[in-house]
């Protein structure tokens, strides 16, 4: 696998996403898995089909208010990580940002690199 190019740092951490698929009016709700100022991924029961745009909200800890974008879904891989048999199967989707005004795009920065130094 070649080398990623990204230009944003990229973290590990469960957020609580509220989301919209345009197809739909069926709001979803997911925790993150990762997060940068690009974009996100989180983990859902359903295949959402690439290319698919999405209206979401997305929550940071000790912030009453929620970020707000528009985004685009990128890719859904099958996700077997700590799967028992038991388990319904889930979905690991990719979403870029394409609309989040400035304002929540700083805030987004700010917690990613607050993150990254304390850990």
């Amino acid at each position: 696998m070649g080398k990623e190019d990204r230009h944003f740092s990229r973290i590990e951490a469960c957020l609580t996403l509220e989301f919209t698929p345009r197809k739909t009016t069926r709001r979803k709700q997911a925790l993150t898995q990762t997060i940068s100022g690009s974009g996100l991924s989180f983990i859902h029961p359903e295949w959402i089909e690439p290319g698919t745009l999405v209206d979401g909200r997305l929550r940071l800890p000790s912030r009453r208010k929620p970020i707000v974008f528009v985004g685009k879904v990128v890719w859904t891989r099958d996700w077997h990580q700590g799967r028992h048999s038991y388990d319904a199967p889930k979905k690991h989707i990719g979403v870029e940002f394409l609309e989040i005004d400035q304002a929540a795009h700083t805030l987004l920065d700010v917690f990613v690199q607050d993150y990254t130094a304390s850990s």
